[in-house]
Formats: structure tokens, C-alpha cells, sequence
């Protein structure tokens, strides 16, 4: 399970860069230090999050010293569970988020999306 350190954290603006991106492209589970939402704003792309199995609580909340401190105590959490158990948890998150990642619907709404972001700014 990775541990993201976005770029922004203690910030009111939701950037998710390639580092969120990396570990579901890779399959791989992770706990998400970000500003406050970015998992929120994750699922609204369709992406799905650990919500049945760790408490991710922690992305609604506001100050960033307390967010951290809440996503550390999922990460010692899961320190203490069954590997494999966990594993076998994540294996359809991470298999969806994976398939998703990769389609050409998804490619194709980010890459309208940020055409859309940038346009304005080319001369």
C-alpha cells in the first residue's frame, strides 16, 4: 500500500498529479495525502477508494495537520492487519481503478478537460 504526497496539502485547491495517477495505473492500493476532497474528487472521475476498508475520514478533513495525523492512523492500522486479507479486500478496487485508468473514455474526458483548462491561456 502506498502513501501519495501530492503536490499540495495544506492548500484549499485539489491537484492531483501523476503521483495519485502511478500507483493506479500500477495497481497498487494507496492512502492519499492531499488537500481536503481529493478523494471525493477521484470518485467523480469514476474511480473507486478504500472506503470499505480503511476509514477515510480523513479527506473531509479541513486542517491539514489533523489530516495528516488521521490518514497516519490508517496507515499504522493496516500495519496491523493480515497482508493477504487486506490484499484479497483491494484486489477489485485496484483491478477497476486499473481497467478505468486505461480506457479510452477516461483518456479522452481528462485530455477534453484540460484542453478546455488550457485554451484560454494559449496566444
Amino acid at each position: 500500500i502506498e502513501v501519495v504526497l501530492e503536490t499540495l496539502f495544506d492548500d484549499t485547491r485539489i491537484q492531483l498529479t501523476e503521483k495519485t495517477l502511478r500507483p493506479i495505473a500500477c495497481g497498487h492500493p494507496f492512502i492519499l495525502a492531499s488537500t481536503a476532497n481529493s478523494l471525493k474528487y477521484l470518485r467523480e472521475y469514476g474511480f473507486k477508494t478504500f472506503d470499505s476498508i480503511i476509514d477515510e475520514s480523513y479527506d473531509a478533513e479541513p486542517n491539514p495537520d489533523k489530516r495528516w495525523s488521521m490518514a497516519m492512523q490508517q496507515c499504522e492500522w493496516l500495519c496491523q492487519q493480515d497482508p493477504e486479507v487486506i490484499l484479497e479486500q483491494v484486489k477489485p478496487i485496484v483491478d477497476h481503478n486499473k481497467n478505468l485508468i486505461f480506457t479510452h473514455d477516461w483518456y479522452g474526458e481528462v485530455s477534453r478537460l484540460l484542453e478546455s483548462e488550457l485554451l484560454p491561456y494559449v496566444e
